[in-house]
């Protein structure tokens, strides 16, 4: 019973050995060896062709876009109001009165 165990965990090991070398030896050409680091090379400059790796920068790409809209339109927004509040301080409006603070009594009540 323990030689069929050992014969058993021998031929376990050997077959993960042949399978970590089998990965191993399939690496891609464009990427770099283990040994070396290449500080230019990234996912976007060498055009990958993994649909992750392109929804990945496709929304980043898009938030960025996004974010520069939300800036440029907050901008607007701002100097527009500002320029309504100048506008209505040099008419000497008094701005609307602000909630309920002394409701008119209705007649007949």
């Amino acid at each position: 019973m323990t030689t069929l165990h050992k014969i058993l965990f021998a031929s376990a090991l050997t077959a993960l050995a042949g399978f970590a070398s089998a990965q191993s030896s399939t690496m891609p050409a464009d990427t770099a060896p283990a040994g070396t680091s290449s500080a230019t090379t990234s996912p976007s400059a060498t055009g990958s062709t993994d649909p992750y790796v392109k929804r990945r920068e496709e929304r980043t790409q898009a938030r960025k876009e996004y974010k520069a809209r939300k800036k440029a339109a907050k901008r607007e927004y701002k100097a527009g109001k500002k320029e309504a509040d100048t506008e209505l301080k040099s008419s000497g409006a008094k701005p609307a009165a602000q909630g309920n603070i002394e409701a008119p009594s209705s007649p007949g009540k």
